[in-house]
């Protein structure tokens, strides 16, 4: 079996790791104007090819700008899977000697986290030896390492003398490896990895930020995370004791920090309260937890969530101030005394207020609202109206009616949601005429139950009395 062939990049010949054009050896490197005119074209053609013909332009613009010592570099980018680098830097990189296999492997993503193109751009000790040393023995072991430890992945191309630290590494215990890279160019560490010791906290990211690792240490023992997470809450505000006093959840991720939740406390808000509004809504701003809490002050988490479901019911969006109104506006008991009023269409608002209207009427319940009606409302009146929503709000509208003036815009044909808009002292029968009309039309058309009456069965004469 022939052993498999190594995928090489375009425009690299084979012939170990770093082929003759990346030791300096740059066959394609030309001094006729013909082969740079060529290079040039090539250079544009790939750009095209990967981003389409609106490339053309910026890349005749940048190969312009090029030396023609660059031009190769640039070629190699463009026809492989790799970060460009404006003219400028490859120009700098090409008279520092690099060629393409080295530009290259700094520009694929597979080093991409090791930062080297940001270190050698930016460092003008970095000569082609350099950093294949580092690529070669040094890069492979910071592998192995945390892939957030910035100290250790800085320390390869700061260290003084790469081939003596790998040496050490080398030779060193793989759990000692992160220790020598930060001491290595930094031996003023040594400070904060002593306090991190002292304090058992081993997460990389954790030592070298900047806080209390003391506090981080305490925290994460109080709501039982791990360090990264407890320097989260404490780099929000929380003790330990408010930590585990709101939980690990809601410590961690809550929009709300510390600082918000003092606020709120000074402004006079319960911290239990607050707790329970955020529980059911983590992600909100400080402003409307505050209205949830100034709703209905001591409301339990499962009342709040209560409330929360009857919105979500009404496949309105779920949010706070939606809530908070429905709280400020009725009890949980308001709410069952009327099953489904509330949640039966998606302005929540609206149908609340309705509600609140009827019980301040005396109604307290869907049932007493039926009762009254029951007598004061002719279904055929009511015959194109169709919603709980309409009727709730129709019913809420014309509390301050009396049944019997009800009863007779009802039998003159004016549906209950018309009836607010009729005055007090208008003929009732001549209220109706239109709406008659309408029914009558509706009928004809079959637009109506079969079994309903061909004739309006009250007339002028009889719609103010029992009989028909």
């Amino acid at each position: 079996m022939s052993a498999p062939t190594r995928r090489q990049p375009k425009g690299i010949r084979t012939g170990g790791q770093f082929a003759a054009t990346g030791r300096g050896e740059v066959d394609v490197e030309v001094d006729t104007s013909a082969s740079v005119q060529e290079l040039r074209q090539r250079a544009v053609d790939a750009m095209v090819d990967r981003h389409g013909p609106d490339a053309e332009g910026p890349a005749r613009a940048n190969v312009e700008r090029l030396t023609d010592k660059a031009l190769p570099l640039y070629v190699v980018l463009a026809e492989n899977p790799a970060s460009h680098l404006p003219p400028e830097s490859l120009n700098d990189l090409a008279a520092r000697g690099f060629g393409e296999a080295e530009v290259l492997e700094m520009a694929s993503y597979r080093w991409s986290r090791h930062r080297p193109l940001h270190s050698v751009l930016n460092r003008s000790d970095v000569t082609p030896e350099r950093f294949r040393m580092i690529q070669d023995r040094l890069i492979p072991i910071v592998d192995h390492l945390d892939p957030n430890d910035h100290w250790a992945r800085e320390a390869i191309w700061e260290s003084p003398d790469p081939a003596a630290l790998a040496d050490r590494l080398e030779d060193a215990p793989p759990r000692e490896r992160a220790r020598i890279l930060y001491l290595d160019a930094h031996p003023e560490r040594a400070e904060r990895l002593a306090e991190a010791d002292a304090h058992s906290i081993t997460d990389p990211v954790v030592i070298q930020l900047p806080t209390d690792l003391a506090q981080v240490r305490r925290v994460a023992d109080a709501i039982d995370v791990p360090e990264r997470e407890a320097m989260e809450v404490v780099r929000r505000g929380f003790s330990p004791e408010s930590a585990r006093y709101f939980g690990k959840r809601l410590a961690r991720s809550a929009r709300l920090d510390q600082r918000d939740i003092n606020r709120l406390e000074n402004n006079g808000l319960r911290r239990a309260d607050i707790k329970a509004a955020m529980s059911v809504f983590p992600y909100e701003e400080a402003e409307r937890v505050a209205q949830i809490v100034e709703a209905r002050p001591g409301s339990k988490v499962s009342d709040i969530r209560r409330y929360a479901a009857v919105v979500e019911e009404s496949h309105a969006n779920l949010s706070a101030d939606k809530v908070a109104y429905l709280m400020s506006t009725l009890s949980l008991d308001e709410i069952d005394a009327y099953p489904g009023a509330v949640s039966s269409s998606s302005d929540v608002e609206g149908n609340a207020q309705a509600v609140r209207t009827l019980i301040d009427a005396g109604y307290l319940s869907s049932e007493q609202l039926d009762e009254r009606l029951e007598g004061a409302i002719e279904a055929l009146a009511e015959h194109n109206r169709r919603g709980t929503a309409a009727r709730l709000r129709a019913a809420a509208a014309t509390v301050h009616l009396t049944d019997q003036r009800m009863r007779e815009l009802s039998r003159a044909g004016v549906p209950q949601d018309e009836m607010a808009s009729i005055s007090a002292d208008q003929d009732a029968w001549t209220a109706g005429a239109k709406f008659r009309e309408e029914y009558a039309e509706a009928r004809r058309r079959g637009l109506v139950s079969r079994y309903c009456p061909d004739e309006w069965p009250w007339n002028e004469q009889t719609y103010r009395t029992e009989e028909r």
